[in-house]
C-alpha cells in the first residue's frame, strides 16, 4: 500500500500552483491541524470554530480576506488529483442544492425560508454543491462522495444556470466522460458533451423513437418523435420485467428507449423500478442519455446519489460548513471550499487500503445497515492510526508559519512510522 507521506505529498502538490506561499503555509496548518485533531466528527470546527476560539478565526478572516485564489482553479486542482489517485476512466459527478440557517440579515446572498419543522420563517443561505463519486468496489455497488465546488446563489439567476457555469468551469481529460447525477429538481440540467443521470417525475412526456419511414400522403419534416406513452401503464403492462438488486433490497425493472420533452427530444434509456416487497408503492423512473448503459448500472448511480447528504450531513453539523460570518461572497466560497477540500482528503486517506480496518467498539453494537463507518467507528479509527501527543507537539497553537515549513519532513515521518 501506499505510505501515507506520499499521499499527503502527491494531494497537496497539487494545490502550490494556486496558493501563494503564505496562505499554502496556512492551508497546510489547517490540514495538519485537521488530522492531529483526531476528531473526524468535528474535523476543521477545531481549528476555527468561530464561537470558542477567537485567535483561530481571526487568523481564518484574515486568511480569507487578504489572500486571492480562483474556487474554479482549486476545484480543478483537486479534481486531477482524484483522476491520477484513483486511475478514474468516468466521472461521475454529483450536485445538489442545501439550505444553511443563517442569524443575520446582512450576510450575501440570505433570503427568507419557511421551515416546515420550526413553522416559522427563517433567514437562510442557499448553496448548490457539486461533488464527484468515486467507485470502492468493481461492480460499481459502492462509491465515497467528495465535494470539488461550493456555489452559493444569490437569487440573480436561476440555480440551473448557476450549476451549469460551475460546472463549465471543470477541467478533464477529453478521453475520460463525465456523467452528472442529480435529482428531478435539476434534471433538466444537461451541460453540452455531458451524460445525466437522473429521476424523472411521473408525468414525464416520453415518447417513442420517430418512424424510420414516412407514411404515405405525409407531408412536412420528419417528426422528431413518435408516439406518446406512459410509464406507469407500460410498466403494469410489460412481461419483460427484470429483477435488479437495490442496495440489498430486489426491484422490480421494465428498461426502454423513448425520447424525453425536456431534453429535447433526445434517445434515453427508461427503467421503470419498484421494489418487490412494497408493491403499493407507487414506481419511479429512472433515466439517462447514455442509451448503452447497464439497467444495474443506472441504478447503482442513483443511488450513489444519496451520498451527497451524508456529505452535507458532515459538513454542515461537523465542520462548520455555512458558519462563515463575513459580508462578502468569495470569502464564504472560499471557506466553504477549504472544508471540502478537507473532507476529500478524509476520503482520500480512509480510501487506502488497511487503513480502514477496525473493529466496533461493542459487540452488540450493529452499526449502519449499508456497511459503511459511523462517525463514532472514524473517530475511534483515526484515534488507533495517529496518536495525538506526537502530533502536537509539531503542530501547536503557538507555532508560527515560517517554522511550520522546518517540521513538515518530521510530521510525514512520524506518519509513516505510526502506519
Amino acid at each position: 500500500m501506499a505510505p501515507v507521506d506520499v499521499v499527503l505529498k502527491d494531494f497537496l502538490a497539487h494545490f502550490q500552483h494556486v496558493f501563494t506561499a503564505p496562505s499554502f503555509l496556512l492551508f497546510e496548518m489547517i490540514i495538519y491541524t485537521y488530522l492531529s485533531r483526531l476528531c473526524v466528527d468535528a474535523s476543521l470546527v477545531q481549528v476555527w470554530r468561530w464561537r470558542d476560539t477567537i485567535k483561530h478565526w481571526t487568523n481564518l478572516h484574515r486568511f480569507v480576506k487578504v489572500y486571492k485564489w480562483s474556487a474554479i482553479l482549486v476545484a480543478n486542482a483537486l479534481l486531477s488529483g482524484l483522476i491520477r489517485r484513483f486511475d478514474l476512466k468516468e466521472l461521475y459527478f454529483v450536485a445538489d442544492s442545501t439550505d444553511v440557517e443563517r442569524y443575520s440579515k446582512k450576510l450575501p446572498a440570505v433570503f427568507k425560508l419557511w421551515n416546515t419543522k420550526l413553522r416559522r420563517y427563517v433567514f437562510s443561505q442557499r448553496w448548490m454543491v457539486a461533488g464527484i463519486l468515486i467507485p470502492t468496489s468493481p461492480d460499481l455497488s459502492q462509491f465515497m462522495c467528495c465535494g470539488l465546488l461550493p456555489l452559493l446563489w444569490n437569487k440573480t439567476k436561476k440555480i440551473t444556470e448557476l450549476l451549469v457555469e460551475g460546472l463549465s468551469g471543470l477541467e478533464f481529460p477529453d478521453s475520460i466522460r463525465p456523467y452528472l447525477v442529480v435529482d428531478a429538481f435539476l434534471s433538466s440540467v444537461i451541460p453540452d458533451g455531458w451524460h445525466i443521470v437522473t429521476r424523472l417525475k411521473s408525468n414525464a412526456a416520453l415518447f417513442d423513437p420517430p418512424p424510420a419511414f414516412r407514411r404515405k400522403g405525409q407531408k412536412g419534416p420528419n417528426p422528431k418523435k413518435g408516439k406518446q406513452r406512459n410509464a406507469l401503464r407500460t410498466f403494469y403492462c410489460a412481461r419483460d420485467k427484470m429483477i435488479l438488486d437495490y442496495r440489498g433490497q430486489k426491484v422490480r425493472v421494465v428498461a426502454r428507449k423513448w425520447r424525453v420533452r425536456q431534453w429535447k427530444y433526445k434517445p434515453a434509456l427508461i427503467l421503470i423500478c419498484q421494489l418487490v416487497n412494497h408493491t403499493n408503492w407507487k414506481p419511479i423512473i429512472l433515466g439517462t442519455t447514455d442509451t448503452e448503459m447497464d439497467p444495474q448500472k443506472l441504478l447503482n448511480l442513483y443511488a450513489a446519489r444519496l451520498d451527497i447528504e451524508a456529505l452535507f450531513q458532515d459538513v454542515k453539523t461537523k465542520s462548520g460548513f455555512g458558519k462563515y460570518r463575513g459580508k462578502k461572497k468569495e470569502a464564504h466560497e472560499k471557506v466553504a471550499q477549504l472544508v471540502l477540500v478537507s473532507y476529500t482528503l478524509k476520503q482520500m486517506l480512509l480510501s487506502i487500503p488497511g487503513f480502514s480496518d477496525v473493529n466496533q467498539k461493542e459487540p452488540w453494537y450493529k452499526g449502519r445497515k449499508d456497511g459503511k463507518k459511523t462517525t463514532g467507528q472514524l473517530r475511534r479509527l483515526m484515534g488507533a492510526k495517529f496518536l495525538s501527543d506526537l502530533f502536537m507537539q509539531f503542530v501547536s497553537k503557538d507555532m508560527k508559519l515560517d517554522k511550520l515549513d522546518h517540521v513538515k519532513e518530521q510530521i510525514f515521518r512520524k506518519i509513516a512510522q505510526i502506519l
